[in-house]
């Protein structure tokens, strides 16, 4: 799987964004917010960003969500439904590792 890794640094928005009814998608693998080693912090606005009605996606296994400006995961509104976020290293973000809002996944 490393060979397929992306590595998703140093946006001003999300590394990851999932809206507007993007459904049954899987992002996993990934480095979200460092270097390629996954030790150097670069940082997104939030490393993954899930809203506008998207749903049944799933996040990780194997992601690493680190060094984000805000969430590592953000997870918001109420049509934004049974989103899944499993088996990832979320840590070092400025605010929540996982952090559902305004309804988001109910």
């Amino acid at each position: 799987m490393v060979g397929e890794r992306n590595v998703i640094a140093g946006s001003r928005k999300s590394g990851v964004h999932l809206c507007g009814g993007a459904a049954h998608n899987r992002v996993l693998g990934n480095y979200l917010g460092t270097d390629v080693s996954g030790t150097v912090g670069l940082g997104n606005n939030e490393g993954i960003g899930i809203d506008d009605g998207a749903q049944q996606n799933t996040i990780g296994p194997g992601n690493l969500i680190a060094h984000n400006a805000y969430d590592g995961v953000w997870i918001t509104g109420a049509a934004t439904l049974a989103n899944t976020v499993t088996q990832n290293a979320i840590h070092s973000n400025a605010e929540q590792g996982i952090d559902n809002v305004n309804g988001g996944n109910a």
